[in-house]
């Protein structure tokens, strides 16, 4: 883009913000590279949400098998038993 060009999209959000604050996006206002810049952040964006969810989850599943073990421990102390020893 030279001097004389004038950009369609300044000062409009971005695509992503549009999609979170879920209002319609003019597409036809960019060119054929800026739809492939924009398609690109976007699939970034899904990715990294993508990978968040997977580190919450794990986060969940390591904070449950934490509380699980405490909850195992703290029966096997009242019934004065080893955690490894069987039970009735």
């Amino acid at each position: 883009m030279d001097a004389s060009e004038v950009d369609a999209t300044a000062g409009l959000p971005s695509i992503e913000e549009m999609v979170y604050l879920d209002q319609p996006f003019d597409f036809t206002q960019l060119s054929l590279e800026q739809l492939e810049i924009e398609k690109l952040k976007l699939e970034i964006a899904l990715r990294q949400e993508e990978l968040r969810k997977v580190r919450l989850d794990r986060r969940a599943l390591e904070h449950m098998n934490a509380a699980a073990a405490a909850a195992v421990a703290a029966h096997h102390q009242q019934q004065n038993t080893p955690p490894d020893a069987p039970t009735d």
